[in-house]
C-alpha cells in the first residue's frame, strides 16, 4: 500500500464543499488530476485517492513519493492545481468527462 501526502489547494475549496458523492466533483477532481498525470513529474505520483476522516470517505488529490529524500512538493503541486483551474476549459472538461464517464461512476460508488 502507497503512502500519501493529502493536497486540498484552497482553490478547490468550493469544489470539496460540495456533497462528496457528487459525479460533478469527483469528475473535476479526476480531470485535475489527468492534467497534473501529463506534467509527468520524476519524482511523484499524483492520483485521486479516497481518504477517510472520522467514517466518512471524501476524494482528495495525494502526492506518493517515489524517493523518501524528496523535497516536500505540495506547494508546487497546489500552485500547478491553481493554474490548471485558471485556465479551465470547458470543452476539455466535457471530452474528458464524456470520456471517462465509467471511471467517475465507479470512484462514486467506491465514495457510498
Amino acid at each position: 500500500m502507497k503512502g500519501y501526502q493529502l493536497i486540498e489547494p484552497e482553490i478547490l475549496e468550493s469544489v470539496y464543499s460540495v456533497s462528496p458523492c457528487n459525479e460533478i466533483m469527483v469528475g473535476i477532481l479526476l480531470w485535475v488530476t489527468h492534467k497534473l498525470k501529463n506534467r509527468k513529474f520524476i519524482e511523484i505520483e499524483v492520483d485521486l485517492i479516497i481518504a477517510n476522516s472520522h467514517g466518512n470517505k471524501y476524494p482528495t488529490l495525494a502526492i506518493h513519493y517515489i524517493n523518501d529524500s524528496t523535497k516536500d512538493m505540495e506547494s508546487v503541486v497546489s500552485e500547478l492545481v491553481t493554474q490548471i483551474i485558471d485556465s479551465f476549459n470547458f470543452s476539455d472538461y466535457i471530452t474528458f468527462t464524456a470520456v471517462h464517464t465509467d471511471i467517475i461512476k465507479k470512484f462514486v460508488n467506491k465514495l457510498k
